[in-house]
């Protein structure tokens, strides 16, 4: 159970993580029986069979709660989380010449994560210098959000649309 949980944690499979579980749970559930029939043979508490069956019961429940919420949340394609949209943002604010962003969208889709964005660039640059920008930034974001797929699309800064909107949001 222990060596496909660390495969499972390496690779993020929520199937190897739910076949951990059940392993581990077959193992704990017998060791349980074990002890319960041994429990009530030298003690007489009949009941402790009962004890011990509800908090294997209670236990389970508990595992199968935690691994019901993290496939619901990949069926929907939950969002990154606020730690992980937070260095997305780091990442943007370090990049230097970018004015702005706008339309940040992530999801999280099995172990891999996705993050769509707009950066806001200055008018006077080159097609080739925002291009590698965008490029150099979808470098750093997917290097620390691995696995990931970042796409960015740049929009040059324009004073009557942008001033006091989304290209200062760079604080």
């Amino acid at each position: 159970a222990r060596h496909v949980k660390a495969i499972a944690d390496r690779t993020g499979s929520l199937a190897l993580k739910s076949n951990s579980q059940h392993l581990l749970i077959d193992c704990v559930t017998s060791v349980g029986v074990l002890v319960a029939l041994f429990t009530t043979k030298l003690t007489g508490l009949v009941r402790a069979d009962a004890v011990f069956a509800l908090l294997l019961a209670g236990w389970m429940a508990v595992g199968a709660w935690r691994l019901a919420k993290q496939a619901f949340d990949q069926l929907i394609d939950r969002s990154l989380t606020d730690a992980e949209l937070d260095q997305v943002r780091g990442i943007i604010r370090s990049q230097a010449g970018v004015m702005g962003y706008h339309r940040l969208r992530s999801r999280l889709s099995g172990d891999t994560r996705y993050v769509e964005m707009h950066v806001v660039v200055p008018t006077n640059w080159s097609l080739v210098q925002a291009h590698d920008t965008a490029d150099d930034l979808e470098k750093h974001i997917a290097t620390a959000l691995t696995p990931a797929v970042v796409v960015i699309h740049v929009d040059p800064y324009d004073p009557a649309k942008d001033a006091g909107n989304y290209a200062n949001n760079m604080e």
